[in-house]
Order: C-alpha cells, then sequence, then structure tokens
C-alpha cells in the first residue's frame, strides 16, 4: 500500500504484488460507483500509525505547488479539475487501439537492474525485463546479486487480441489508475514540464500508454512461457499488470508520498 499526498491523502494498492487479488478490478468504476477495501486492516493501520505533524506540512507544501500549478495551466486555458477530467474519461474506451498502441521502451541492462522493470512468477528471485534490439529479454535474479536468461521475445507491434474477461479487467485497472489522485498530478507535472494538451488529454494519451505496456507485457510474458501472446486471457492481463503497476507508480508528481 502506497499513501499520495496532495489536496488530500489518498492510500492505493500496488498491484504488482503477487499476493493481492485483482478479482474486483473488472467492476472498479463500472457502476460509477468505487469499492471498498477488504482484508487489509494491518496496512490501513500501519498507514494511520504514520499520521504524524509532518504529514500536515506536506499537505501544505503539496497545496502551495498545486496552486502554482493551477495558476500557470488556468492562465494557458489547458486545466481541468480532477472531478471533471474523470467525468469526461470514464465515458471513454480506455483501452487503445492499433493507432493508440505504444509501448515504452525498455532500458537496456547496462543502465543497472534499478531502472527494469520487475516482476514475480514463481522463481526464486524477480524477473527483470530489459531491451535488447527490438526484442525483451528476461532475466531471473539470484539472491547472490547473479542473472539468468528466461528467454528473448517481441514485443507486438498492434495490440493483441484479448478475451471477453480480459478486456473487462484491462478496462477496470484503467479506471482504477484514473481513480489514483498520484496520476493526474503525475499528468499535471508532466504539462507543467512542457506536455502539451489539455489535462483531459494528456491523461487520456497516458492511460493509453499505461494500457500498451500491460498489453506487450502481458504479450511477452506469455511468449516467454511457450505461448505466442497473440491472444490474451484474464490470467495473461493479470501477469500484464503485475509487470507494470509499479513502474507506473514511480513517476513524480505535484504531490509528496508517505
Amino acid at each position: 500500500m502506497f499513501v499520495h499526498v496532495g489536496t488530500r491523502l489518498q492510500a492505493g494498492l500496488v498491484l504488482s504484488c503477487p499476493g493481492l487479488s485483482l478479482e474486483a478490478l473488472p467492476r472498479f468504476g463500472a457502476t460509477g460507483r468505487t469499492l471498498g477495501f477488504e482484508g487489509l486492516e494491518l496496512e490501513v493501520a500501519a498507514v494511520r500509525e504514520r499520521m504524524t505533524p509532518r504529514v500536515g506540512r506536506l499537505l501544505e507544501e503539496a497545496a502551495r505547488r498545486r496552486r502554482r500549478l493551477v495558476r500557470e495551466l488556468s492562465g494557458e486555458r489547458r486545466w481541468s479539475e480532477d472531478d471533471d477530467v474523470r467525468d469526461a474519461l470514464a465515458r471513454r474506451r480506455l483501452i487503445p487501439n492499433d493507432r493508440e498502441f505504444a509501448p515504452s521502451e525498455l532500458p537496456p541492462t547496462r543502465l543497472g537492474l534499478e531502472q527494469l522493470p520487475m516482476f514475480f512468477d514463481g522463481r526464486a528471485g524477480p524477473v527483470a525485463l530489459a531491451q535488447v534490439g527490438e526484442a525483451w529479454e528476461g532475466a531471473t535474479l539470484a539472491p547472490d546479486g547473479g542473472s539468468e536468461s528466461v528467454g528473448v521475445a517481441m514485443p507486438p507491434g498492434l495490440p493483441p487480441v484479448v478475451e471477453s474477461a480480459a478486456d473487462e479487467l484491462l478496462s477496470g485497472y484503467l479506471r482504477y489508475f484514473l481513480a489514483r489522485d498520484n496520476f493526474l498530478a503525475a499528468v499535471h507535472w508532466d504539462m507543467f514540464r512542457g506536455v502539451e494538451g489539455t489535462v483531459d488529454e494528456v491523461a487520456l494519451s497516458e492511460l493509453h500508454a499505461i494500457g500498451s505496456d500491460v498489453l506487450a507485457r502481458a504479450a511477452v510474458r506469455a511468449q516467454l512461457r511457450g505461448d505466442s501472446g497473440a491472444r490474451l486471457s484474464a490470467r495473461d492481463i493479470e501477469l500484464g499488470i503485475r509487470a507494470t503497476d509499479q513502474d507506473w507508480l514511480d513517476r513524480p508528481t505535484w504531490g509528496g508520498r508517505l
């Protein structure tokens, strides 16, 4: 669990955790309602223990940064309030089509393992994905610091076909990402640093990028298991989410993090 410090404190789940069920995701936001948490009492209690006077100062600092950003973007007629953005995008299909599909290129291994997306797949250590030419290589990391290749696969150039349940899962995940305060705070920060477009436009583009990464990493994980990756099940999409979520949560925002 992480806590974003913005105009409020918002606790969220890190879905890369392999022990965390994604069963509720397809229903997230589908009826205009969010879902309550279950089985997270210890995590919520740990968050409450960190509610010290320092948190008030962090909220004040975040509010000052946000006010400056709102002034800048409003002056350029590019600002929209968070609820308005979420309402507008709730009516859009968030899964990228052929034209919108653009998975992120991965860092090469030489930049350091800390730069690589990682996931757990039942091995003793995590598996890292790295760019090797036009292909992606998976390498399992041993506790002693060594690594061993688990295979090389080509990321798809077009969105793979997704089964009905997989479509619902990915749609729910993207709705959940839109509901995260740190997502829109990262969008605002990108715009403040020069990204063109309105909040709605940049947010939709970045949701397409997140969806592209999930689809591409799901397809590559399927290939590393010996499947084609051309048609993805809900289980494949779940594995794509596990391999993607942490990367997008680590982006800088105008807010803070406990």
